[in-house]
């Protein structure tokens, strides 16, 4: 069973998968109450932030944090830096990172945690396994793997890597927490809020998701066997 302990976290971000599969998903704005259309949601960046970061700041240390784009607009993008993230306009930035991170933690690094969030699993190459061969080697020095995800955009192999590694590979589904990410786009809404900053971060964790299951072991299977839209090859 994975937990997630009181390792430091390293997160990567892809803003064109989990803002514009939010947008364009034809499904999850219907788990939003309130939203009439795909379109008429908003991504909570401060609460996308916490979640990732592992809610809880006094158990999780955050040591890194990247996000890439290339559809999203730049004002949008931008926003991101008040919650302590670098940007990149460079789908080949978070491989680069990626390899970065690695060199540097190669030496015990038992006690990192790297926070995935993206679902294609291409890591901004051409190389469509790239993301295995990358998160095998993360593997292999001792590091543990989170994946936080849409799951209709989610990679199948992701799944195959959780089970290859129980303990040390765990898929997320956002999903599951969709109802404390998103919100509908009301009048005058934006995808932060004016008083929003890194700072905020260090506020009241999120609530868990009345939908969300409570203990860990749950949230590792049930979206295998849960989710229509999601086939495990």
């Amino acid at each position: 069973m994975y937990t997630p302990g009181h390792r430091q976290r390293y997160l990567f971000l892809s803003l064109d998968n989990i803002a514009g599969s939010l947008l364009m998903s034809n499904l999850l704005y219907e788990r939003i109450d309130g939203a009439k259309s795909s379109r008429d949601t908003f991504l909570n960046f401060a609460a996308l932030t916490r979640h990732l970061s592992g809610n809880n700041t006094t158990t999780a240390a955050v040591k890194f944090q990247l996000a890439t784009y290339n559809k999203t607009s730049p004002c949008v993008a931008r926003v991101l830096e008040r919650f302590g993230w670098k940007i990149a306009n460079d789908g080949k930035r978070m491989y680069e990172e990626l390899m970065g991170q690695l060199k540097k933690g190669a030496v015990n690094a038992n006690g990192k945690t790297l926070v995935l969030a993206t679902g294609d699993g291409c890591l901004g190459t051409c190389n469509t396994n790239a993301y295995r061969e990358v998160l095998c080697m993360f593997l292999k020095e001792g590091w543990y793997v989170e994946i936080h995800a849409w799951l209709y955009a989610l990679n199948n192999g992701y799944l195959r890597l959780q089970k290859e590694n129980p303990g040390r590979v765990v898929v997320k589904p956002l999903d599951d927490v969709i109802c404390e990410l998103a919100q509908p786009n009301e009048r005058g809404c934006r995808p932060w809020s004016s008083i929003d900053s890194k700072d905020s971060l260090k506020k009241t964790p999120l609530k868990p998701s009345a939908t969300a299951p409570a203990e860990p072991f749950r949230l590792e299977n049930k979206h295998i066997d849960d989710r229509p839209y999601v086939r495990p090859r």
